[in-house]
């Protein structure tokens, strides 16, 4: 009992800062933790339209400050990024393809002559106005170099959009991809050696997923600006209703895993690798569970030397909010070591979140009722098997309404320090907030 006691006062979740409420009107949002200072939400504002808004944070001094209060112009600046030109036979070209050698480990795929960007957005008459899409929810992840990259699910369709951030920490657009009709919009990153992908998932109409990739790549024209390249590849698979994308790290930096929940029942993982060169994706392994789960999250864990180990978060059939721990071999074949629940119940509809520690280690988020739980998870490896079992060290109730974004902050000098964004939509503003825990090691 005193042990017990010991480490859930250790390791107990304890507020260290929080933002001023952005008071805009919003419906959605998501945060993605940049660097150790930095943050960036995508917020679905109640026209439809959706805002990066970067935060400056300071969690040691206890500070997270909207970095831009003004509302700045989002379109692509003219000295920051590729702005199309007109070939004089009325078409309008941003790259086209080569197929030379580049040894610049940034591999660029276009030389930024000749070949037309195909048109990817709706089809419009020309006779009628514009119509511009309205986006319901949107994600968020960092790339490195100052990028971001957004997905949007509108009216329209899915739309993915890649955004910079300058040294000013004002964003700005580099480029935008239309993706097709679709819901349930997600994306993860490849930190390949060739450079960086964006691996994007949603749900199309028909109840399949569709997965790509694309590249992001440096313009030879406008220093400092980026654009995406041409969708690399696509794959179809079978899913479920709700899913999430995680990209690994260590020595499997090619591959990204897709977790699921499965209809009518149980969850599933599958895991794809990313080849470095072409963009190619390859289906790895598939591995299922019969049980009842809902709100599927996933996250890599860090801190196990060789081993690729990654987290499942999930609502039990018991509404308990549950990990899991499983392993990818170096062939991609997943393996369950591990999983355990809370003693929480909670609506098998609720939000639930999944961020990693730096080391050997989760932090749950999740909205029960109208209350928001944090609950610090050890993931201890066995000293004589292969087996890493979860265990809850304690839990933290928040007493506030709405989870939202949730990411660790990284390269901080406390690794249990994580953000999470906080409001209901229509009700209450946003606020940031920032979370410590005390570190793993």
């Amino acid at each position: 009992m005193l042990l017990d006691y010991g480490f859930a006062s250790l390791f107990h979740p304890v507020k260290m800062a929080e933002s001023a409420v952005w008071t805009d009107g919003w419906i959605d949002e998501d945060l993605a933790c940049m660097t150790h200072d930095v943050a960036a939400s995508a917020v679905v504002q109640g026209n439809g339209k959706t805002r990066v808004v970067v935060w400056d944070v300071d969690v040691e001094a206890g500070t997270i400050v909207n970095a831009n209060p003004i509302v700045v112009n989002h379109d692509t600046s003219g000295d920051l990024a590729p702005q199309p030109r007109n070939t004089g036979d009325g078409r309008t070209t941003i790259s086209s393809k080569t197929t030379e050698p580049d040894p610049d480990p940034f591999a660029r795929d276009y030389t930024g002559i000749g070949e037309s960007k195909p048109v990817d957005l709706p089809e419009q008459d020309e006779a009628t106005l514009i119509i511009e899409p309205f986006a319901s929810t949107a994600r968020i992840e960092y790339l490195g170099l100052g990028n971001l990259a957004v997905i949007e699910e509108t009216d329209l369709g899915i739309y993915l959009r890649l955004y910079g951030v300058n040294t000013e920490h004002s964003p700005f657009l580099h480029d935008m991809e239309y993706l097709g009709e679709g819901t349930q919009a997600r994306l993860t990153r490849i930190q390949a050696p060739s450079g960086t992908f964006v691996v994007t998932a949603h749900l199309r109409p028909s109840g399949t997923t569709e997965i790509r990739t694309f590249k992001v790549s440096q313009s030879y024209e406008t220093p400092g600006a980026f654009f995406l390249s041409l969708a690399l590849d696509t794959k179809i698979v079978i899913a479920g209703p709700q899913f999430e994308l995680a990209h690994f790290g260590g020595s499997a930096t090619t591959r990204f895993v897709l977790a699921a929940e499965m209809l009518p029942q149980g969850r599933s993982i599958r895991t794809f690798a990313v080849d470095s060169g072409t963009g190619e994706i390859d289906a790895l392994d598939f591995w299922s569970f019969n049980a009842a789960s809902t709100q599927v999250s996933v996250t890599r864990v860090p801190g196990f030397g060789s081993r690729d180990i990654f987290a499942v978060g999930f609502v039990s059939g018991s509404g308990k909010p549950s990990v899991e721990v499983l392993e990818m071999d170096p062939q991609g074949v997943i393996a369950s070591l591990g999983k355990a629940s809370s003693n929480q119940e909670m609506p098998s509809d609720a939000a639930l979140r999944i961020a990693e520690y730096r080391n050997r280690g989760v932090m749950l988020a999740y909205q029960d009722g109208a209350s928001q739980r944090l609950e610090v998870w050890a993931l201890d490896a066995s000293a004589t098997g292969d087996s890493i079992t979860p265990e809850m060290l304690t839990r933290e109730p928040l007493g506030q309404e709405g989870l939202h974004g949730f990411c660790r902050v990284p390269d901080n000098q406390a690794e249990g320090d994580f953000l999470l964004t906080q409001g209901a939509p229509f009700i209450e503003g946003l606020r940031v907030q920032a979370w410590r825990s005390a570190p793993r090691d």
